[in-house]
């Protein structure tokens, strides 16, 4: 379900930056307008992946500062907070379905690799399929 053979989206193309979640605050940052103009690059011009511990720090960074942005908006410790709710709600709702689509990546290579089943879709109205991609439409 790639967008084509050897390539992925934009946000793994671009990789390595937590600062995204600044947008939630008083401002973006270099990273969305690094993203706004990215190409897919084909894995093999993508260098050497990071290692595993690499990645569960970098998750656990971004986790821990959203989590605290989210929980500031929460209690009102912002200016604007009915419009960062917005926005914080926009963020988390397309970065829920970017990671339905490694999700399913990893659903096909499970199934059509190692001949497990794939798991049944999630016993929901707000999640559905689109361009066979499971999608989070909690405003829909």
């Amino acid at each position: 379900m790639r967008p084509s053979p050897g390539r992925y989206g934009t946000w793994c193309a671009i990789g390595g930056c937590a600062q995204p979640w600044a947008v939630v605050g008083r401002h973006s940052c270099s990273c969305f307008s690094r993203l706004r103009h990215a190409q897919p690059q084909p894995e093999r011009f993508r260098g050497a992946l990071p290692t595993v511990e690499r990645l569960a720090d970098f998750r656990d960074t971004v986790a821990e500062r959203v989590h605290a942005r989210i929980n500031d908006i929460a209690a009102g410790r912002v200016a604007a907070q009915a419009q960062l709710t917005v926005v914080a709600t926009h963020l988390l709702v397309a970065v829920i379905n970017h990671e339905y689509q490694h999700d399913q990546w990893i659903g096909e290579v499970r199934a059509n690799d190692l001949g497990h089943a794939v798991p049944p879709d999630p016993d929901t109205a707000q999640v559905s399929r689109l361009d066979g991609y499971l999608v989070l439409a909690p405003l829909a």
